[in-house]
């Protein structure tokens, strides 16, 4: 499992390289060459996921979504049947057998992170309500070394929607400056 690990973060490492960069980590949408130039067809799913997050990071959301959106069109089927037929939560120690259900879900809880930014608010619902229907056992690693419940984020983020709470993107600058 970590040569597995590792491997992706290897492949996730060499396409900050080969990635073009959009000049500003503000800017939303990409600039019409950098979309030109992402082959997004030359990228495992593993690092499609991993890329999307990167961009989601530099809010340069339109290509963050490109990448998560590849991701569901490939495996979502697959993702589908896989927790059809899951009775109940897989340990934590198999997450990574499951990497099709997780990495899916995660696309999808991208994507609906950036529907809320950008104010698509029932769009955004439909995504986060897709993922606690469909993708319940679903989870997500992150790179700090521990998992956390995609369908649960979904949740949360769908609750503090109804409530008109507003996360922004949820880096601690914005959440500390709201507090």
């Amino acid at each position: 499992m970590k040569r597995v690990f590792d491997s992706v973060l290897i492949i996730y490492s060499i396409s900050l390289f080969i990635l073009p960069i959009s000049s500003s980590a503000e800017t939303q949408e990409p600039t019409e060459s950098v979309e030109k130039k992402i082959d997004i067809d030359k990228y495992p799913n593993q690092s499609l996921i991993q890329v999307a997050w990167d961009y989601y990071n530099r809010k340069d959301y339109k290509t963050a979504l490109l990448f998560a959106e590849r991701s569901i069109a490939i495996y979502d089927a697959e993702a589908r049947e896989i927790q059809a037929a899951l009775k109940k939560p897989f340990p934590q120690e198999k997450t990574h057998q499951y990497w099709m259900l997780n990495d899916v879900a995660t696309a999808k809880f991208i994507k609906g992170r950036i529907l809320w930014l950008r104010g698509d608010r029932d769009e955004a619902k439909a995504v986060l309500n897709d993922i606690v229907n469909n993708y319940g056992y679903a989870m997500a690693y992150d790179l700090h070394g521990w998992f956390w419940s995609v369908p649960n984020a979904a949740k949360d983020m769908l609750k503090a929607m109804e409530l008109g709470i507003d996360f922004g993107d949820s880096s601690s600058s914005y959440l500390t400056s709201k507090a």
